[in-house]
């Protein structure tokens, strides 16, 4: 903050302001998680809830937004800070209802089900608790959960510029594989103004889309569809190319 004052030797002043904001529970490392692998071979990631103040709180309620995640909360006596008096809270009574309680510190350990969909992994997790300056909690889980089916790339750009002296710049190519085992494809929908043809670069293992824009060239607002596909895979019988189209 500059301020201006009448001393002719030092007309302008700067003036720092320093705060250090203490939240009521503080979540470490951070407030979110990230995935990226197989279920069932993705490691837990832990995050810690401490009291910044040491004194002890309860865990209420441990609410999902979604169906691919596990979580469970148990106390972490070694990561409590000291209150006011020097005493450290761990070890007291959980009271009745709750998930968790008697301690000013918590490690929730996070997992991706087994049986989570395969694809972006979009989530949170509501922490509700009974501390006076944070009664809710949020963490964000997030991340790409990869299957026996690969697709690569997992969404297609079409760029109309020059597009009619040059149709190819209209046309993309899609690869579909299967890292282990078999599989075969099934039905191919394309939106309107899109053609797909598919090629067997490798019975059972690999497949080659052909995607075409077969729309209008005029200028227009960016087109946003998918390119749905099925196989015989069993975790992932559908999968969804996001198709972009731009003018």
């Amino acid at each position: 903050m500059t301020l201006s004052s009448n001393d002719p030797n030092n007309s302008k002043m700067t003036l720092r302001l320093e705060a250090n904001v203490l939240v009521g529970i503080d979540v470490k490392p951070r407030e979110s998680v990230y995935f990226k692998g197989r279920p069932g071979e993705i490691e837990a990631q832990k995050l810690d809830l401490i009291a910044s103040n040491g004194a002890a709180f309860a865990v209420t309620e441990l609410e999902l937004g979604g169906d691919s995640l596990d979580v469970s909360i148990e106390p972490a006596p070694d990561k409590a800070l000291k209150d006011k008096d020097g005493k450290t809270n761990v070890g007291g009574k959980k009271p009745a209802g709750a998930i968790a309680g008697g301690n000013s510190a918590y490690t929730l350990t996070v997992n991706v089900k087994p049986d989570a969909a395969i694809g972006q992994l979009s989530q949170s997790i509501a922490i509700k608790t009974d501390h006076p300056k944070s009664d809710s909690l949020k963490i964000t889980a997030r991340g790409r959960l990869e299957g026996n089916v690969t697709v690569l790339p997992q969404q297609v750009f079409f760029l109309t510029q020059r597009a009619k002296e040059d149709p190819s710049r209209l046309t993309r190519r899609v690869s579909i594989k299967a890292t282990s085992g078999s599989m075969s494809l099934g039905k191919l929908e394309a939106p309107s103004g899109f053609e797909v043809k598919s090629n067997t670069v490798e019975e059972g293992k690999e497949f080659s889309l052909e995607v075409k824009y077969t729309g209008s060239l005029e200028k227009q607002d960016a087109i946003r569809d998918k390119l749905v596909v099925h196989t015989s895979d069993k975790r992932q019988p559908k999968i969804e190319i996001p198709l972009h189209v731009r003018f």
